[in-house]
């Protein structure tokens, strides 16, 4: 029946699209195609400054695997007047579901601080200047890349327990 036709002929039109962006991405450079190493590190720096906001007492404790798993096993910053917490897992030992699993964990950290983006012209500007206060609780955090590392927003989740206080 043509019916049936037009409907094969629609899913054969938007199936080249697909593939076609997904290609876009399996040719880029990956980063999964460099052979891994064993590697463990242990970092210590006592206070840094990026922009306008200095991070203390920065320490973590991470590994890669010859299996392209990269592990951030803790992570402990002092900014903004809080604490920030965190730990991660890259597991890319299978390239077509690559992806990275998080929990950050934040401690009274002063959003106004926090949110400064850049810097234009001698002046701060904030992401949300609406949004102000004291951030605590936990984000939790899932995210599916594709080999070239670019995000794939519809198979990604995060979890936010937070809670907002004199703001």
């Amino acid at each position: 029946p043509p019916a049936m036709s037009d409907t094969a002929a629609v899913a054969t039109t938007n199936t080249p699209a697909r593939t076609g962006s997904t290609s876009v991405h399996a040719k880029a450079f990956n980063i999964f195609e460099v052979p891994f190493i064993n590697f463990n590190a242990s970092i210590n720096i006592g206070k840094v400054k990026y922009r306008r906001l200095w991070i203390k007492n920065i320490e973590t404790n991470m590994r890669m695997l010859e299996t392209h798993h990269l592990y951030l096993d803790t992570l402990h910053m002092e900014m903004a007047g809080g604490k920030i917490d965190a730990r991660a897992h890259f597991n890319g030992s299978m390239p077509d579901k690559i992806y990275l699993r998080t929990r950050i964990k934040v401690d009274d950290v002063d959003l106004e601080k926090m949110l400064l983006k850049l810097d234009y012209l001698g002046q701060d500007y904030v992401i949300n200047k609406n949004l102000k206060g004291h951030i605590t609780g936990q984000i939790k955090g899932y995210m599916r890349v594709h080999p070239d590392l670019t995000p794939m927003m519809d198979q990604s989740q995060a979890e936010l327990n937070v809670n907002i206080y004199n703001g």
